[in-house]
């Protein structure tokens, strides 16, 4: 599940290719965790006199996190057949968040796409 994550963190600059549900999926749940974490340790500097640090952790793991956040949305559009600026839509409130799940999870095309072969 770790690999997923950390594969995402060093090509993150890669908006080529595909991923499937799985590793989207994993990716997804450990990243969740890293900014639950991190807005724990935000209360708890908080709880401790430090008003100063509310939100600065998650702030910093959610802009840092942006782009490979952004590279696996796309790399999950391709592996369905979709173009990466389909993940606009996710922008859009309710219908996006929609989408977004839909495009979670679907299984991805079996066969080579426009955009690669089939993730292992």
């Amino acid at each position: 599940m770790i690999n997923s994550y950390i594969d995402a963190w060093v090509d993150f600059g890669n908006m080529s290719g595909r991923v499937g549900v799985k590793t989207y999926t994993e990716f997804s749940i450990v990243n969740v965790l890293v900014l639950v974490t991190a807005a724990g340790v935000d209360m708890l500097l908080v709880k401790i006199g430090i008003p100063e640090a509310a939100a600065v952790l998650s702030l910093i793991y959610g802009i840092c996190s942006l782009m490979p956040n952004i590279s696996m949305a796309v790399k999950r559009l391709h592996d369905i057949g979709q173009p990466g600026y389909f993940g606009l839509f996710f922008l859009i409130p309710i219908l996006g968040w929609i989408y977004f799940l839909y495009v979670s999870m679907k299984k991805g095309d079996e066969e080579r796409n426009k955009y690669g072969f089939p993730p292992n």
